[in-house]
């Protein structure tokens, strides 16, 4: 049997299981600071707190944060063709990284020293490519994986 709402006392919204903020009311949105945190993935979690025990489950998802907040932004770089199906090319400065993440942020690809990337394996869909140039600059870009 379901719990009644009047029980519920709000929701536990938790980053790698440290309890970040307790909201009395529904959430619909939730912003995190990551101004501070480390490259790397990172668990959420939103838990219903009722005023009883309970059973009922978490709701989590993981995501990657790539801390920006040191790094500038690349506008010397392009991207082509876009969207694609074979390979995309970067022009411009020399390229050091190139992360690629689908669009839930899991990390689906790193690539180091190239300017082109084959995306023939790649599902149709939408994917972030991070570029990262040897200046330490940092090009962000939506690109469109087609069939």
């Amino acid at each position: 049997m379901a719990p009644e709402s009047e029980y519920l006392t709000g929701f536990d919204i938790l980053r790698n299981g440290a309890l970040l903020e307790h909201v009395a009311t529904t959430v619909v949105s939730y912003a995190d600071n990551t101004e501070n945190l480390v490259t790397g993935t990172y668990k959420y979690c939103v838990v219903p707190v009722y005023a009883f025990a309970c059973d009922l489950e978490e709701q989590c998802f993981e995501t990657y944060i790539e801390n920006l907040s040191v790094k500038k932004y690349s506008s010397a770089l392009s991207l082509y063709p876009n969207p694609s199906n074979n390979m995309v090319y970067i022009a411009g400065e020399d390229i050091a990284n190139v992360k690629i993440f689908n669009k839930m942020g899991q990390l689906i690809n790193n690539y180091h020293n190239t300017n082109r990337i084959d995306v023939t394996s790649y599902q149709a869909g939408i994917y972030i490519f991070n570029i990262t140039t040897m200046k330490g600059e940092v090009g962000v870009y939506k690109v469109v994986v087609t069939e």
